[in-house]
């Protein structure tokens, strides 16, 4: 239940942050070829938007499995083994989380008193899409490992 709402609040915030980068994106080239007054502000936005955009997805990518992987070998193994590795690859990608939450967490707080030029918002607000992002990767990962364990070693 938990996780459905995470889901749909993620997949709600990319669907959102899409329609505005489109939105901003097609303002901007009206402005600048039709009334030959560019907005100054409008690539600055995609770009954080982007940002966010990518770190949300990866998440999301992470829960529906739908990240690339190359799986001949992974899928010749034997069940109890496919288990082990399932496992210790859950483990090493909470561990890269963690470091990243942690890193980024940083990052993000030595940011916050510097503005972005042309919005002249706070930098730690796109900053903080990797670190939003890395805690989604993270619980996704937690969940999947639980989930794996609970249902066995594969045997």
């Amino acid at each position: 239940m938990f996780l459905k709402a995470i889901d749909r609040t993620v997949s709600s915030a990319l669907v959102a942050l899409t329609s505005v980068m489109v939105a901003v994106g097609a303002t901007q080239v009206v402005s600048r070829y039709l009334f030959n007054n560019p907005l100054t502000w409008s690539e600055e936005l995609m770009r954080y938007i982007f940002v966010w955009i990518v770190f949300l997805g990866t998440a999301l990518g992470m829960r529906r499995k739908m990240h690339l992987r190359v799986s001949f070998l992974f899928d010749s193994l034997p069940p109890k083994v496919r288990f082990r590795l399932g496992q210790v690859n859950y483990c090493l990608v909470m561990l890269l989380m963690l470091v990243l939450v942690y890193e980024s967490a940083i990052l993000t707080w030595h940011v916050r008193d510097q503005l972005s030029p042309a919005l002249r918002i706070p930098m730690s607000i796109p900053y903080s899409g990797m670190t939003v992002g890395s805690i989604l990767i993270l619980i996704y990962a937690v969940a999947e490992f639980v989930e794996d364990f609970r249902k066995g070693s594969g045997a």
